[in-house]
């Protein structure tokens, strides 16, 4: 076969058959992220603190980058304080399905949501199944209420007795900085968390430098 015969298969060869050394390549790039994506170090629970911002627009990315160094100067041990906002407040239901899901899988450690959804996600057997009581943390100290009226955080357990499980966040007006309103909202840290103490932290945080 001379060279300008093989030249003109080849060309032919690349004509027709293109797509398939695309799909090679495109093949070989997902199995690289993959593999990297699941090789890549993730913080443990107990050192990754996650709050979700439920109560409307917040720019989270501003929130975290503020918060982070304060939380960090607290529990230097923590690894990561990751930020989320996931809008309740709008009418769109993807968003409310994407947030069922992360409840699902137990996704979260600290929430700032609407009154209305603090009650709405309260199990009927009783608060504690979902929400951490938080008055050993306001004894100690790491919680401060200071003068807030704490009338729409309290709830009953599954024995009846009532408990402070959210903090009323309505005087947090720092938060307008991050484009958020925080009216009609409360803090809360959900019960599932593997971080419990940082969470009460993070809170104790927020009371002091957003009130």
């Amino acid at each position: 076969m001379s060279k300008i015969d093989y030249k003109k298969r080849l060309k032919t060869h690349f004509l027709y058959s293109w797509w398939k050394y695309a799909l090679a390549l495109t093949l070989s790039l997902f199995g690289v992220s993959l593999a990297f994506d699941m090789t890549a170090y993730r913080s443990p629970e107990d050192k990754k603190t996650e709050l979700y911002i439920l109560n409307g627009y917040c720019d989270t990315e501003a929130l975290q980058r503020d918060l982070w160094p304060l939380l960090q100067a607290e529990c230097p041990e923590q690894e990561e304080l990751i930020s989320m906002n996931i809008n309740l407040l709008g009418d769109d239901m993807y968003v409310r399905m994407q947030y069922m899901t992360y409840i699902a899988a137990h996704q979260g450690d600290v929430f700032l949501m609407p009154e209305a959804e603090f009650r709405n996600l309260m199990s009927e057997e009783g608060a504690e199944q979902v929400y951490v009581e938080l008055t050993p943390y306001i004894e100690s100290g790491i919680i401060d209420p200071g003068d807030i009226d704490l009338t729409a955080g309290y709830a009953a357990d599954s024995n009846g007795q009532t408990g402070l499980y959210a903090i009323p966040a309505d005087s947090l007006t720092g938060f307008s900085k991050y484009l958020c309103n925080p009216e009609k909202s409360v803090l809360a840290i959900v019960s599932y968390g593997g971080n419990l103490d940082t969470a009460a932290r993070l809170i104790g945080i927020m009371l002091r430098t957003l009130r």
